[in-house]
């Protein structure tokens, strides 16, 4: 990747990082991969010698919602109150009573506890449950040799061949058999494995969401000077994060996916121009 391609990427992260990421499922689970596609087989953590990358596992991490996701949430105690809605393009949903409440990047147990907390002065000990009806589109990022690298957006079960084709399918020079998985595992961890993705011949990989392929152009070298630099966004608490945050690289090109679908929804109205060399007026509020 080029250093122009990389400073795009975490420039637009940079302005979109406040949301988040996952693949679907019912339940608040990921989805199970096919039986078709087999486990990646662990590799020998010297092959990487000079990448920080935790030990590969399958462990599934908690759930966290995603614009797209459609929830209920339920008040048993409360039921003209339960609804069933999609999380919007902003990370957030529209309860009654509560008005916007984020739920993206939100466990469930999470969601349920914010929800609670703010049908606290208008219920009397509420009680609320959320479920995941449906997950949203699965993306995936695509990048080295392949003709269109990018995101990738499938709904349902999606393994590395088809994320290749879709990304425009392989360059000549890509070494296929020795591409690269990175993942983020329990804890956000960031995970890595090599697959082969040679057609006929290579293995069938289930994707998760958030997911990112990398095609080296000749040795894992080339992967190795792109994921070392130890990018990490620290984000000071603020009203949207009140904790704050610290997001690694696959985070940040996440956030700029969904940083792309917030703007592509957002509409604007100009009421007045106010151009250079005009004359204004402010009030100033008396108290």
């Amino acid at each position: 990747m080029t250093s122009d391609r990389r400073l795009f990427l975490l420039a637009l992260g940079s302005a979109a990082a406040t949301l988040a990421a996952c693949g679907g499922g019912a339940a608040g689970r990921m989805p199970r991969p096919s039986d078709r596609a087999q486990r990646i087989q662990p590799s020998s953590r010297g092959d990487f010698p000079n990448i920080p990358f935790a030990d590969w596992t399958d462990e599934e991490p908690e759930y966290l919602l995603y614009p797209g996701d459609e929830i209920e949430v339920a008040l048993p105690t409360a039921a003209e109150l339960t609804r069933t809605l999609k999380v919007g393009p902003d990370g957030r949903v529209a309860l009654p009573l509560i008005g916007q409440v984020m739920a993206a990047d939100r466990s469930l147990s999470e969601l349920e506890q914010a929800v609670s907390a703010a049908y606290g002065s208008q219920l009397l000990r509420p009680t609320v449950e959320v479920t995941l009806r449906q997950a949203g589109p699965i993306r995936v990022w695509v990048d080295g040799e392949v003709r269109t690298p990018g995101v990738i957006e499938m709904v349902g079960d999606l393994d590395a061949h088809q994320a290749i084709i879709q990304a425009g399918g392989l360059l000549p020079t890509g070494k296929a058999e020795r591409a690269a998985l990175i993942r983020r595992g329990p804890g956000g961890a960031r995970m890595m494995r090599v697959i082969d993705l040679r057609p006929r011949r290579g293995e069938v990989v289930a994707l998760r969401r958030g997911d990112i392929i990398f095609v080296p152009r000749s040795t894992l070298g080339e992967l190795a000077a792109f994921f070392t630099q130890d990018v990490e966004q620290v984000e000071f608490p603020n009203r949207l994060v009140t904790t704050g945050a610290r997001r690694d690289l696959a985070a940040i090109l996440d956030g700029a996916v969904r940083g792309q679908a917030v703007l592509r929804s957002q509409r604007f109205e100009l009421l007045r121009l106010v151009e250079d060399g005009d004359n204004v007026e402010i009030g100033r509020a008396h108290v």
